[in-house]
């Protein structure tokens, strides 16, 4: 696709000047009636070689268009506030509204491309995303939104020369050209990249349009051409006309008996109102030790209630935030669309209330109203709910992704239960405005509705948000099961989040923790769990590590998976510490190269393998720092990159030999408290040879050999006459202080 744009392709100024001036005025006109009509949203995507020409390709359409109409967006690294988020959340909320023009520099192909680059996602789960960006563009294009997308291409040569010409320009920063010579370096690298991501997200709804960038009057001229012609297609399409597809969908796969779903459910489960106090007391408890937790920083929690009228809803969400800080969550109550959300893609007006990492989002009525409401009532078409079920369960997926926790309930109670409770909110003073006409409109569809809720549940409930049918026909029994769903589902998704970190996490499009520290951004410092790559992980003992499952909970056939992943044994972290100790033994036994004494700090492989061996005796001269007198001589502790000898004689009274009284199993990682410096007059170490290295040197080789510095509790014994090390008589040394 990008030989195309390769093959030199020109424009005289005097040609350019002849085109500039129509083209200007048709997109003016096109502009206002695009404005005017309201009728669909445009939205650009110019990405492509860096130095191509970008950014003067959009300051040129808001030369030639009114930028009052127009919201260029260019996307770079993540701020805080979208570290927080799913990695989509920020395209969301930039989308233009209808009748508008939004420009949406680099978008999320160069964040793809970047990630493809620097070995943060494989060819797999690059694939992956590409695949979830096909999706998403499908859904914006049924949405109504006009996606155009340009990528504008330079060989290897003419992106030199665009260099060179930048330099000389003197408008861009010394960053600006730094960054683009750093991505030219690596042109023979992302070629195949770039090949593979037009190749795999040029689609029928949404298709390339590769410019060559070479030449400024030909790169303006044809993104200029191309966006008029496509406004004057918008401008001519009938924008109330219902969105459809040119193949009819066909019906919804449905079981023949599907509402005996709800039909089952036993209703006539009931709790007292003794246990209904202590077990309220309980899990509120719970649940505010869990979202208070540290590691409920890395996740967030979102809960979605649906019922029937009068089913409990309002009682079941203030039982949740009663134990919640007020702080920390955000009641969202949704009823039919505003004026300013029907001008956005459905699923906008909830992508913009995801919570942060740390926060609580709960939905008093969610987004399943396209497939409830919507479809019962006729507000929507055929076509448009039947595709609902997949882009709804690509958006929990994405929710789920990002380390949100999505719990999701159907309060159910029975048509006889709903006429008394009616009947009770209109006696009820304070109740009163709880009922309206159309709650009584709806109860003569409740065969409807009831068909409605089977599919939904039968087609959305996965194990990555699952439904938990609650029979609320108890109110004291309903609120309880909600609170205990919670808490299960939240300790679930912690508990799996501290498997997944300690077995390693799936690469993902989130800078690595070391990226984001470097940025000094706080929130995004928060460890997260990647995107799921499959539903098993293995452990580095082998056994496999299941991401917590659930099921439809309350059905007839009481078929539940449970909520809590297998517990992993401690084996796998024995494993992992056991192979620390072994290799901080090794470098120990072999010594190391920075320091004066590697070539004597020599022991036995027996020695090395064995936990409590002691390295080197420990004697005062290499831990006294408080007097001059007795403190060794500077060669004794050599400096190592810039370090300097007050350090290195700080870095001699760390031991990394282990403590025999805590037994073969701890050996050299136990810590200990140091104890208060003592003052001796003790005299220096006595002189030895060159051949016999001193007890100083040896301390260094093998504390310097470790990479944590765990202090031994014997490394401050004080001895005035010739002694052995408390360990010394393992490896045959003694010195006299």
């Amino acid at each position: 696709m990008l030989e195309s744009a390769e093959i030199g392709h020109a424009i005289s100024k005097a040609a350019y000047t002849r085109q500039e001036g129509r083209l200007r005025e048709a997109l003016l006109n096109a502009q206002f009636d695009l404005a005017q009509a309201k009728a669909r949203p445009v939205l650009m995507i110019i990405t492509g070689v860096e130095g191509g020409g970008r950014s003067e390709t959009a300051n040129k359409l808001t030369e030639w268009m009114d930028p009052r109409h127009i919201r260029v967006t260019a996307f770079g690294e993540r701020s805080c506030e979208e570290l927080a988020r799913p990695y989509v959340w920020r395209y969301w909320r930039a989308l233009p509204p209808r009748g508008r023009i939004g420009i949406f520099m680099n978008a999320w192909y160069t964040e793809m491309v970047t990630a493809r680059l620097t070995g943060r996602l494989d060819g797999t789960r690059f694939e992956f995303y590409l695949q979830e960006t096909r999706a998403y563009e499908r859904m914006l294009v049924d949405e109504g939104v006009v996606l155009l997308k340009f990528w504008i291409h330079l060989s290897k040569d003419g992106l030199r020369e665009r260099l060179a010409d930048l330099a000389k320009d003197g408008r861009h920063t010394k960053r600006e050209l730094k960054q683009d010579r750093q991505r030219a370096a690596a042109y023979v690298k992302l070629r195949p990249v770039w090949e593979e991501m037009l190749r795999e997200t040029s689609t029928s709804e949404a298709p390339w349009t590769v410019v060559e960038g070479t030449d400024e009057h030909y790169r303006n001229l044809t993104v200029g051409k191309v966006l008029l012609d496509t406004l004057k297609t918008v401008n001519g399409d009938d924008a109330a006309a219902p969105r459809t597809r040119a193949h009819s969908a066909g019906p919804a796969p449905t079981v023949v008996d599907n509402v005996a779903l709800m039909r089952k459910l036993d209703l006539s489960q009931t709790i007292s109102r003794a246990d209904y106090d202590g077990e309220l007391v309980k899990w509120q408890r719970r649940l505010a030790e869990l979202t208070r937790t540290k590691r409920f920083r890395d996740h967030s929690l979102i809960l979605a209630f649906e019922g029937a009228d009068a089913a409990g809803k309002g009682g079941a969400i203030r039982r949740v935030t009663s134990a919640l800080d007020a702080r920390q969550y955000v009641t969202v109550p949704i009823a039919a669309p505003t004026d300013e959300e029907k001008s956005y893609p459905y699923l906008w007006r909830f992508w913009r209330n995801v919570p942060p990492r740390g926060g609580i989002t709960i939905f008093d009525r969610t987004w399943y109203g396209r497939v409830l409401v919507e479809r019962v009532e006729g507000f929507c078409s055929e076509y448009d709910w039947h595709r609902a079920y997949e882009e709804i369960n690509q958006f929990e997926e994405q929710l789920v992704e990002s380390g949100s926790v999505v719990c999701k309930f159907w309060l159910q109670i029975s048509k006889a239960e709903q006429y008394r409770r009616f009947k009770a909110r209109e006696k009820t003073s304070f109740k009163r405005f709880k009922i309206t006409p159309e709650d009584w409109r709806n109860r003569g569809k409740w065969g409807a509705y009831e068909h409605a809720v089977a599919d939904m549940v039968d087609r959305t409930s996965t194990e990555l948000a699952p439904w938990t049918l609650v029979e609320a026909e108890d109110k004291y029994f309903a609120r309880i099961k909600v609170l205990k769903t919670i808490v299960k589902a939240l300790d679930a998704a912690i508990a799996y989040a501290r498997i997944a970190r300690a077995c390693g996490t799936t690469p993902s499009l989130t800078p690595s923790r070391r990226t984001a520290r470097r940025r000094g951004c706080a929130a995004a410092t928060r460890r997260r769990s990647g995107p799921r790559s499959c539903a098993c992980r293995p452990c580095r003992c082998g056994a496999s590590v299941s991401r917590p499952a659930t099921a439809i909970s309350g059905t007839s056939t009481g078929s539940t998976r449970p909520r809590t992943p297998a517990r992993r044994s401690s084996c796998c972290f024995t494993a992992s510490r056991e192979a620390r100790r072994r290799r901080t033994r090794a470098r120990c036994s072999r010594g190391s190269p920075h320091s004066a004494g590697a070539a004597s700090c020599r022991t036995s492989a027996a020695a090395a393998a064995s936990p409590t061996a002691c390295r080197a005796p420990i004697t005062r001269a290499t831990t006294s720092r408080w007097r001059r007198s007795s403190a060794p001589s500077a060669s004794a502790f050599p400096t190592r990159r810039g370090r300097s000898s007050r350090a290195s004689r700080s870095a001699a009274r760390r031991c990394s030999t282990g403590s025999a009284a805590r037994g073969a199993t701890r050996g050299c990682w136990s810590r200990a408290p140091r104890p208060s410096p003592r003052r001796s007059t003790s005299r220096p170490p006595a002189t030895r040879s060159a051949a016999a290295p001193t007890a100083s040197t040896r301390a260094t080789s093998c504390i310097r050999s470790s990479p944590r510095h765990w202090r031994c509790p014997r490394a401050f014994r004080a001895c005035s006459t010739r002694v052995r090390c408390a360990r010394s008589a393992r490896c045959g040394s003694s010195t006299s202080a």
